[in-house]
């Protein structure tokens, strides 16, 4: 269940960090990741776009709903020797409730994205397929699909499709998030707990892929 503009990003840099102000209310904040262009208060909520050395207001507050999960932002977390830093969090509505999507930083620079959806645990980043990505129309519901990446031809069976809405935001993200907009996604299940999302939003559409996991194997540490 990802969304737009959710891309792979390198450039982590745990030292050189850029303290501003933020323009609303005037309190510290601090970007740690050189390619982040959207940043949410942690005091006022307001919604910041972050241009070069220019930090300008969206004109929006971003409130998402204040519900548990298993993770924090500006946390460490480990799975399985994976270790990552949540640096982002935007929460999306599908109708029969909400989802967190975090966009997570690990040790060596590569970004992921986790998706939270209760008890349910998925790690992707985004993939190139070789033959294209499937128009939106062309999936239904319990169909089969056979699909490629980097000549591995694996089939799924298309376990969702959906629109979502955008209910808001927290942290620091490589791209800005908008209240309200609507996206189509589909999540097509694959052998050993693996997942393929397509992501769709006006002309473009994404592919990300990664694997469902055991929540309990998430770890905090410090």
């Amino acid at each position: 269940m990802l969304t737009y503009w959710h891309k792979l990003f390198t450039g982590w840099d745990m030292v050189d960090r850029v303290t501003f102000n933020c323009p609303s209310c005037g309190s510290p904040l601090q970007k740690r990741f050189q390619f982040s262009k959207f940043i949410v208060c942690d005091y006022c909520r307001v919604s910041l776009i972050l241009e070069d050395e220019a930090v300008h207001n969206a004109g929006y507050a971003s409130v998402a709903m204040d519900i548990p999960s298993i993770l924090e932002l500006n946390k460490q977390f480990e799975y399985r020797g994976w270790k990552f830093i949540p640096l982002g969090r935007v929460q999306y509505s599908y109708g029969r409730g909400v989802w967190d999507e975090w966009w997570v930083m690990d040790f060596q620079g590569a970004g992921k994205w986790v998706s939270t959806d209760e008890g349910d645990v998925a790690i992707e980043e985004g993939v190139e397929l070789d033959y294209g990505i499937p128009s939106y129309d062309m999936l239904n519901v319990g169909g089969h699909i056979t699909l490629s990446i980097d000549g591995q031809s694996m089939s799924g069976v298309v376990a969702e499709k959906n629109v979502c809405e955008m209910v808001g935001a927290a942290g620091e993200l490589p791209f800005q998030v908008i209240p309200n907009e609507t996206y189509e996604y589909a999540d097509i299940l694959l052998t050993n707990r693996k997942i393929i999302t397509f992501e769709y939003f006006k002309d473009e559409a994404n592919c990300y892929f990664g694997q469902w996991v055991d929540p309990f194997d998430i770890k905090g540490f410090s």
